[in-house]
Order: structure tokens, then sequence, then C-alpha cells
């Protein structure tokens, strides 16, 4: 992963946007031992850093993180059911190069 980002970044102009869906801690595990052959799940390689801003911020990067409800609500389209789990901001990350 942080060669990808290396490379992207390094081919990125300025004013480039990016956006990031990162899986939390413990994904891959739970999702990929049961993923089909193919599937997005059967993909995932990596977790997401424990701080995904900062880690941006070092390849050049301008970042904001998220949660699903903040951009659903920012998109009109507000979840209605309640979270099972405390949300944190990081799994949704949009970004600019600098």
């Amino acid at each position: 992963m942080e060669l990808l980002l290396a490379r992207i970044s390094v081919q990125s102009a300025a004013g480039s946007r990016m956006g990031l869906t990162l899986g939390s801690r413990g994904v891959i595990e739970r999702f990929g031992a049961d993923a089909a052959p193919g599937s997005a799940a059967s993909m995932w390689v990596s977790e997401m850093p424990d701080d995904p801003v900062a880690w941006l911020a070092g390849h050049g990067w301008e970042a904001d993180s998220h949660t699903l409800r903040e951009r659903a609500a920012a998109y009109g389209r507000p979840i209605s059911t309640p979270p099972q789990h405390e949300e944190r901001p990081g799994g949704l990350i949009s970004a600019v190069h600098r």
C-alpha cells in the first residue's frame, strides 16, 4: 500500500483528487476468509493506517476523514438505523494533492 500511494503521489498534479474507502482494523480477517473468489472482499490486502489523514499528509495529500453517516447526511441520504457500535471518522477519505 505504501509503494502504491508513493507512486500515485509522484504522478499526481497539484489539485488532483482522491477518494478512499478504508476498512477498520480486523475487517480483513472477519470478511476476507469467507469471501467469494473475485469479490471485492477477496481483494482486500491491507488495513487502514492508524491515522489515515496523517499518512496521506506524509505523501503530499490534504485529507479529511468521515463516517458513513456523515457522508450520507451530507448527500441528503441520512441513515435512519441507530449505529450498532461507536462510529469513528476514518473509513471514508477525501483528499486533494498539494
